[in-house]
């Protein structure tokens, strides 16, 4: 890993229905609806290394995206190096198309990323 970088927790969960969002141990949650035309996700870090999401369900169709986020406004002293306080979670499932929806927002943040220009 490059000097000044640091690795974060991400985890993502694929399920057949609408599972609970985690409002406790999260303070940003948000959802999408995406169409894969393919059955398939692949998600690339800023990087540009790919990770592909294996065994959507419903095969190509609609889907909902409900991406979790915490520790966004913790800075990096104290934290071992290469670990990076904020920590992710993505979960899928299928969905009919629908619009995106703020769930939680409680971060500095997100607060600044939903008030950019």
């Amino acid at each position: 890993m490059p000097p000044g970088q640091r690795e974060v927790s991400f985890t993502d969960a694929v399920a057949g229905s609408e599972p609970a969002p985690d409002r406790d141990g999260y303070e940003d949650i948000v959802e999408i609806g995406i169409e894969s035309e393919a059955g398939s996700f692949i998600l690339h870090e800023s990087g540009g290394e790919a990770h592909g999401i294996p065994g959507l369900p419903a095969g190509p169709g609609w889907y909902r995206l409900r991406y979790h986020a915490a520790g966004t406004d913790d800075g990096p002293d104290g934290v071992a190096e290469g670990l990076a306080p904020d920590r992710y979670l993505l979960e899928i499932w299928p969905a009919p198309e629908s619009d995106p929806v703020v769930v939680k927002s409680t971060s500095r943040t997100h607060h600044y990323w939903m008030t950019a220009g």
